[in-house]
């Protein structure tokens, strides 16, 4: 039978009943921690190699075991790192964060492995940044698929809460890949970058941003400020300035929070913070408008007629492809319509309109296509839009 990890209750101590399992096979684990760490494996739909890895791992605590801690910590260590690299890079991460956590755990209140918890602590999150550097130096894909576009509303954001060690933000939809935050409060803040809708970059920038612990380095990094601060609105010049704007708001109050009981920095943080906010909007204020700064955005008309009279200039032959890859390959030029099925899209609509030359258009897209060719010194093609038969205006148009 195929494996799938929703046919199983986790738990510890007593064995629920009849009622909790509605169905599911009862699967007991050595302790509450470890139950946990499997509920929240849940959220990733592990394969049967994938689940047996994690089993392995922490059932039984076989990579925690306080003699082998003291014996052989970098046979541990090596252990670990080994399985991790065996595991996609969502599930990945998952494993060494809730394996870091295990093994502080275990070791928290033990004298004798001390100095071997002393040195996890030091050599972990080392390890933990060469095999990063390694997956990234042989090109092995991040936690979205490289072969799929990659698109926000396909994520599904949750963390594991560090008190109560329960993952929060719970009912994954099918087909929704799943994206740990780091912190429960950082889940209404990807929730927020849905209406941004952020390209991969701009979403990798601001997850790096939220996961950069800034108010740790204010607090450790003494006289370091201005360097900390030069490399976040470094970041957030490369975002557009809506999403430049929602970043720097929501990291400066995370940023904020972290610095709550820590009144000199905070104040510190929170003058140079808000001086470089401000010097921002001011720019943004006092930056007159000009003949290069478009008024507004092209319609869908207008980019698909664009791109068809660029196409058509390069003498593309039309009969190599259907009409659906020409407005796919408009649809992803433009970034228009990004979660409509092609078929569907207005983009296709307007693509056959065009390429049937025969047709008539409406006038007010032929001008201000035109006008662009006009302006950037491409006449030829600006005189072939002009040929172009026109829709007559209605008599309650502006003329």
């Amino acid at each position: 039978m195929d494996f799938n990890i929703n046919d199983f209750y986790f738990y510890s101590g007593t064995k629920p009943d009849a009622e909790t399992l509605k169905g599911k096979k009862p699967y007991g684990l050595c302790c509450e921690v470890v139950a946990n760490v499997f509920r929240g494996l849940v959220h990733f739909s592990p394969d049967r190699d994938e689940f047996n890895l994690f089993r392995d791992s922490f059932e039984g605590h076989p990579l925690t075991d306080l003699e082998s801690l003291r014996e052989n910590l970098p046979k541990i260590l090596d252990e670990i790192f080994e399985r991790a690299a065996l595991l996609r890079l969502d599930l990945q991460a998952y494993f060494l964060a809730e394996m870091e956590k295990e093994v502080l755990r275990a070791t928290a209140e033990n004298e004798t492995v001390s100095k071997s918890r002393m040195a996890f602590i030091q050599q972990f999150p080392k390890r933990k940044a060469e095999l990063i550097k390694d997956q990234t130096a042989s090109e092995k894909v991040d936690e979205f698929d490289s072969n799929i576009p990659f698109n926000i509303a396909n994520l599904f954001f949750w963390a594991i809460d560090d008190e109560s060690q329960q993952v929060v933000a719970k009912g994954l939809p099918l087909k929704i890949k799943p994206c740990n935050v780091g912190s429960p409060r950082f889940i209404p803040i990807f929730e927020g970058l849905r209406r941004f809708n952020p390209t991969k970059d701009e979403f990798a920038i601001i997850k790096g941003g939220f996961k950069a612990r800034y108010a740790y380095r204010i607090l450790t990094e003494h006289g370091n400020l201005s360097e900390i601060l030069n490399e976040i609105f470094s970041n957030a010049a490369l975002l557009p300035p809506d999403l430049s704007d929602y970043f720097l708001t929501k990291l400066g109050e995370i940023i904020t929070l972290g610095l709550d009981k820590h009144s000199v920095q905070k104040l510190t943080f929170h003058r140079e913070f808000d001086r470089r906010m401000k010097a921002i909007k001011e720019t943004i204020t006092q930056t007159p408008a000009t003949d290069e700064t478009p008024t507004k955005f092209f319609t869908t008309a207008q980019s698909v007629l664009t791109l068809f009279y660029l196409m058509k200039a390069a003498k593309f032959d039309r009969g190599k492809a259907t009409d659906l890859l020409f407005a796919q390959f408009v649809q992803f030029i433009t970034g228009k319509e990004p979660n409509t099925k092609v078929k569907d899209t207005t983009i296709l609509k307007r693509w056959r309109e065009v390429v049937d030359e025969r047709k008539a258009l409406n006038p007010d897209d032929l001008e201000a296509v035109k006008s662009w060719f006009e302006k950037i010194g491409l006449d030829v093609i600006a005189e072939e839009i002009g040929k172009r038969k026109k829709k007559k205006k209605h008599k309650n148009n502006k003329e």
